[in-house]
C-alpha cells in the first residue's frame, strides 16, 4: 500500500492528504524516517495542528527506536564478547 501511494504522489505531489496517509502507513510499519519525511511534506503544503502533533509523536518514536537499537546492539556485543572468552 505504501508503494502504491508513493507512486500516486509522484503524479500528485501537492496532495497534502495523501502525504499524511503515507506518513501514517510508514509509522505503522515502524519506518519512522520515512514517516517523518512524508509528514514534513504534508505540513509544507498545508499547516495542520493534528499533523504537527503526529509528527512530534513520530519524532519521539524515532528517538525511542534509536535507543532500543543501540541497547540491543550493546547486549548483542556483550554476548559475543562472552562467547569469545570461552
Amino acid at each position: 500500500m505504501a508503494e502504491q501511494l508513493s507512486q500516486r504522489l509522484e503524479k500528485e505531489p501537492h496532495n497534502a492528504e495523501a502525504w499524511v496517509m503515507l506518513g501514517r502507513i510508514q509509522r505503522a510499519l515502524a519506518r519512522y524516517d520515512q514517516a517523518d519525511a512524508a509528514l514534513q511534506k504534508a505540513l509544507a503544503l498545508e499547516r495542520n495542528d493534528d499533523v504537527m502533533i503526529e509528527r512530534a509523536e513520530v519524532l519521539a518514536q524515532k528517538k525511542q527506536w534509536g535507543v532500543q537499537r543501540r541497547t540491543l546492539g550493546y547486549h548483542q556485543q556483550r554476548a559475543q564478547d562472552r562467547s569469545a572468552k570461552r
